[in-house]
């Protein structure tokens, strides 16, 4: 600070060395005589080197002075001199950026700001950031020039936000994000499929595609878009809502209740509710699950906090079930996994099929009995009325319905195994359709499932497709009713509750 008010105050003299003459008698050539304005001839004199020594002394101490007064007082500082010209022989100060300058950049508050005596235009943020520096540099002219801050004003909440970004996307110290560091590296590649809309879809050429966004809203997402249905969720139309919640125990605390805000949310016709992991003896605790809303439980009962279904029929509902049953096969009911209502235009079962299990211990019983017993079931339903199944069928059916599909150990994993798809395939085969894929066909990265043991799988969307509504070919016949209007995977809803999120389906009746 010292040395940079000496070069303002002592300016004037600029000393050059012209002739070395002997010690005894050795000169100095100095310009002491002030700036002189354009039309005037700058004089020169010649000064003896004790001479210039004391006047560079005077000057410097005359800027300490002045500093020393700065920082005593910088709320009052001192005015600027005069402009008027200055007597012959008297040196005065340059007249460069001075201390009233930084004081107003300090106190300034406005958005935008020009401080005084400089080109420089600032911003709140960049006043903020710049009065240290510049009561720091009172008294010598700024380099940074007015594009030189403005552009750095204009960048610093881009970098905010990219930091904070960056920040968020950081995963969590430890085990777990090694984890999620690892599925992400393998979700860089996906092979994806070209489904076909017309029966028999399932069965098509792999081609290779990008990775699944690494978004919760999913992709691709279309409706099919009629003019001779209501608005959805309209009393034309009959809506349902099917959600995996993995414990109700685990979701539903206190005040806390998400199928209550969904119901509220939706308010849809119907609730399918899977994996409730209740008893009998723990409905009355949740008998008020959803306010308006009839509950109709099936409870394992060869195992405790295990499996369980609920299906919750509005109240005010246009439309109610005529029979409610909880069997399609006798052998298969103590698990706690059906739910069938009968309306009278269809047959609805909510479902939470068995998953094979860790090494694939049930794979045996999910194909050969309850797979084959459930599709002759539906077959015999159908000819009567249409049949929509919905819920958690634990199976994830095309290559678009898995994150890593291409990764070497997904035909080990239970509902991705060649069998289990092969299986889903030969139901579509027999008459039936999926109904989000119908609408959606080409859509990707569209999962209800998200592993709870990677933390990073939501955020990420490493995930599966494994609930469904399936439902008979009739029912997607434009010149009829009732016909299903939309399919949807609600994978923005449920999040922090559950490792699935709910799928819905409107129906124009």
């Amino acid at each position: 600070r010292l040395l940079t008010r000496v070069s303002f105050i002592a300016s004037p003299i600029a000393f050059s060395v012209t002739t070395i003459m002997p010690p005894k008698a050795k000169r100095v050539t100095a310009s002491a005589a002030p700036a002189a304005p354009a039309s005037t001839a700058a004089s020169s004199t010649v000064m003896t080197l004790p001479a210039a020594t004391k006047a560079v002394k005077a000057a410097a101490k005359k800027a300490k002075a002045e500093l020393a007064a700065d920082d005593g007082s910088k709320s009052a500082p001192a005015p600027s001199p005069s402009p008027a010209a200055p007597a012959a022989g008297r040196k005065r100060k340059a007249p460069a950026v001075t201390t009233t300058q930084t004081t107003e950049t300090t106190t300034t508050t406005t958005t935008t700001t020009t401080v005084k005596g400089s080109d420089d235009t600032f911003t709140e943020v960049s006043v903020a950031k710049q009065t240290k520096k510049t009561t720091m540099s009172a008294g010598r002219k700024r380099k940074a020039t007015a594009q030189t801050v403005e552009e750095k004003a204009d960048k610093e909440p881009e970098q905010k936000q990219k930091q904070e970004q960056k920040d968020e996307e950081q995963p969590a110290k430890g085990k777990g994000a090694k984890k999620g560091k690892k599925a992400a590296a393998a979700a860089t590649k996906i092979e994806t499929v070209v489904v076909s809309t017309e029966a028999g879809a399932g069965s098509a050429a792999p081609t290779t595609g990008p990775s699944p966004a690494r978004v919760y809203k999913s992709p691709g997402i279309k409706r099919e878009a009629t003019a001779d249905s209501g608005p959805l969720g309209s009393s034309d139309n009959f809506h349902v809502i099917g959600w995996n919640v993995n414990g109700l125990r685990s979701i539903i605390k206190g005040t806390q209740n998400p199928i209550r805000d969904l119901a509220e949310k939706f308010k849809p016709d119907l609730i399918c509710v899977q994996e409730t992991k209740l008893q009998d003896k723990n409905i009355k605790e949740f008998s008020n699950v959803a306010p308006g809303y009839t509950a109709y439980w099936s409870c394992s009962t060869t195992k405790l906090g295990y499996s369980g279904s609920l299906c919750l029929v509005k109240d005010a509902s246009k439309f109610k079930p005529v029979e409610v049953k909880y069997s399609f096969n006798s052998k298969h009911d103590g698990e706690g996994r059906v739910v069938q209502l009968e309306y009278s235009t269809f047959y609805l079962l909510s479902l939470y099929v068995p998953n094979s299990g860790m090494d694939l211990k049930r794979l045996d019983y999910r194909l050969k009995e309850w797979d084959v017993d459930l599709f002759a079931y539906m077959k015999e339903l159908e000819k009567t009325k249409p049949v929509i199944i919905t819920g958690d069928l634990n199976v994830a059916h095309l290559d678009h319905d898995i994150y890593n599909v291409t990764a070497k150990h997904i035909v080990k994993i239970a509902g991705c195994t060649p069998e289990e798809r092969a299986s889903f395939s030969k139901l579509l085969s027999q008459g039936f359709k999926d109904a989000f894929r119908h609408f959606n066909p080409e859509a990707k990265g569209c999962f209800t499932y998200w592993s709870a043991r990677n933390v990073m799988a939501r955020k990420e969307n490493q995930g599966l497709r494994l609930d469904y509504f399936v439902a008979s070919e009739r029912l997607f016949d434009k010149s009829k009713t009732p016909r299903i209007h939309a399919s949807d995977v609600l994978n923005n809803e449920g999040i922090g509750f559950s490792d699935h999120c709910p799928i819905s389906l409107t129906m124009a009746m």
